[in-house]
């Protein structure tokens, strides 16, 4: 596990003027994480989910990690797609995720 990741999680901080949410997204872990890619055609190959997945973060167990949050690594947001503990034994847990664009904008 050679990759930091920070997981963030959303705060509503207000809404817009057509009703929108306003987050905040705070980081509330910063880990080490296997981080692998996965191209286009792995992931059509696979059909495990029908939703577009860039990246898998293979992490150690944490009980706080929901698909409604985020992982920031090496400057690029993903949002969390899947979080699953593969093997059920509470050791570890695959995040798999998309590209949503960069820390920077």
């Amino acid at each position: 596990m050679r990759h930091r990741v920070q997981l963030q999680s959303p705060t509503e901080i207000g809404r817009t003027d057509v009703g929108e949410q306003i987050l905040r997204w705070d980081t509330y872990a910063d880990i080490s994480a296997a981080k692998r890619d996965i191209s286009f055609d792995e992931f059509l190959a696979s059909q495990q989910l029908a939703d577009r997945v860039d990246v898998e973060f293979l992490i150690h167990f944490r009980s706080d990690v929901r698909t409604a949050h985020r992982a920031v690594c090496e400057g690029t947001i993903y949002n969390l797609r899947s979080v699953l503990d593969l093997d059920g034994d509470r050791r570890s847990l695959q995040l798999l995720g998309y590209n949503v664009g960069t820390v920077d904008g």
